[in-house]
């Protein structure tokens, strides 16, 4: 055993893919390393009829490949829309509208039971029946890597908990990235957020308070997707209960709305339209299942 000593130390452990217990097989993987997406880029090449476990971003990400590949693909969502966790119900149906349309085959609001290797085939087994791929791709979401955390003793809570500063509940150990839950005093709560753009970002100001300069890591969250010919970005976090306002129109794939909590803007999701000028006066949303276009 190797031995450091050290004044301040960082953990930046990460995560890992999620898998599906009891299931080693070829036929079934996960992304999250440069090896892995090689290897499903290889594979893909090879199969026909791709099942996509999961509609978030991994999941609509490699779904929107393997379509513009030529494979027959299915998706499978617990969820009643795909990226509803990030997009709220209304604009995870456009997203859902989008897939639909260029061919995907989506399972949704069902749970997955197991999967399973027939040697030929893998078998996906679903509480409303199975489904038969070539390859399938899993994208169930991530594992924090917090076991040297509770190790060390460190508090942990759905990640390795740190204050605004990226200090950890022991004294000079710091914590960043997709492994951490940091307090955010904007929200006011603790935030784990798993973008490398986050990432990149709280490990520059967990160096800074690491050398003594104090920073508070405030950053607003912010993303990007690719899919199919559809650019979706979003900045900003919201709550169901906020009023979501939309400029632009949901049907022809080219909207910016906003989520207004007290007056405020909360969070913004782009589709198609990467700069927005601000609301005209008088933009509001009536309560239908979509907003009104302003």
């Amino acid at each position: 055993m190797r031995r450091w000593v050290y004044s301040r130390i960082l953990l930046a452990t990460g995560v890992r893919a999620r898998p599906i217990p009891g299931v080693d097989s070829d036929r079934v993987l996960t992304l999250r390393s440069l090896r892995d997406a090689l290897q499903i880029r290889d594979r893909l090449a090879a199969v026909e009829k791709v099942v996509v476990l999961g509609g978030g971003f991994i999941g609509c990400e490699a779904a929107s490949t393997a379509v513009s590949m030529g494979k027959r693909v299915t998706v499978i969502e617990r969820s009643e829309t795909l990226m509803q966790a990030a997009l709220g119900p209304v604009l995870g149906g456009v997203l859902t509208d989008v897939h639909r349309a260029a061919g995907v085959q989506l399972v949704l609001h069902s749970v997955v039971q197991s999967v399973e290797d027939t040697g030929s085939m893998a078998v996906v087994h679903t509480d409303r029946g199975i489904i038969e791929a070539d390859l399938v791709l899993v994208g169930a979401g991530t594992v924090p890597n917090v076991e040297l955390a509770l190790e060390a003793g460190l508090e942990v809570d759905g990640g390795v908990l740190t204050d605004e500063f990226s200090q950890t509940s022991v004294p000079d150990v710091f914590a960043a990235g997709d492994v951490a839950s940091t307090f955010h005093p904007y929200y006011g709560t603790h935030l784990r957020v798993e973008h490398h753009d986050t990432a990149m970002h709280h490990g520059i100001s967990a160096a800074k308070n690491m050398i003594g300069i104090d920073d508070t890591f405030s950053e607003v969250h912010w993303f990007w997707t690719d899919q199919y010919e559809h650019t979706l970005q979003q900045v900003g976090r919201a709550r169901p209960d906020d009023e979501l306002v939309v400029r632009g129109s949901l049907d022809e794939l080219s909207f910016s709305a906003f989520s207004l909590r007290d007056g405020r803007i909360a969070k913004v999701i782009s589709l198609n339209r990467p700069r927005t000028s601000s609301s005209p006066a008088g933009c509001s949303s009536p309560n239908t299942r979509r907003p009104q276009s302003c």
